[in-house]
């Protein structure tokens, strides 16, 4: 008969030694769903690695700290990860710090938790977005946070071609029509107006 041993937010104190009788350290963790094994891609299996190894080490008031763990990870489960974190750090009464280099990421904190690092000619400057980023917009985050506004886009010059080739936004926007989304035309126009 196999047992298993189920881990909730409220199990502080796990048997270390009773639970190592029953751990195959060699096959790693297993998941099962309605009693058959289930398989796990690469990226669900370091997700599972990963919420396995905070709640292993998880107590109350500890600091989490987490180096980019978006590295591999498909934007969904980088979403369940950052709440499962902010679940288990509420529950532990705990703190973290997570260095990313993720739009998705960023998009599922508030604004007061994240802190831009740059380096200037004066030292670091650390700074906060001006302006809400849970939920946000994602070319904003990105433009902001990351400082992708400062790197050459292919759609950017692709745009300013076609403004050159049909002369004004509203002419490439009638050429184009249903291939073009609300930010390229938003886009198109600021561009045309000497405003991108």
């Amino acid at each position: 008969m196999e047992r298993y041993l189920a881990i909730s937010p409220g199990n502080d104190m796990i048997n270390i030694a009773a639970l190592q009788k029953h751990v195959d350290l060699e096959g790693g963790v297993a998941f099962f769903r309605d009693g058959s094994h289930v398989e796990l891609s690469s990226g669900q299996r370091l997700f599972c690695y990963i919420v396995v190894n905070v709640l292993g080490v998880m107590r109350r008031n500890s600091l989490v700290v987490v180096d980019e763990p978006e590295l591999f990870l498909h934007p969904t489960l980088e979403i369940q990860f950052v709440s499962m974190l902010k679940q288990l750090l509420r529950t532990y009464g705990s703190k973290a710090l997570v260095a990313t280099h993720s739009v998705v990421t960023v998009r599922e904190v508030p604004s007061r938790c994240v802190h831009v690092f740059e380096h200037t000619d004066d030292g670091l400057r650390i700074t906060n977005p001006p302006f809400e980023t849970f939920g946000g917009d994602v070319q904003r985050i990105s433009s902001y946070v990351f400082g992708d506004r400062s790197v050459s886009k292919p759609h950017d010059a692709w745009l300013k071609d076609l403004l050159r080739q049909y002369g004004t936004a509203d002419a490439v926007i009638e050429a184009l029509d249903e291939d073009l989304n609300e930010e390229i035309i938003i886009q198109l126009n600021a561009m045309e107006r000497g405003k991108w």
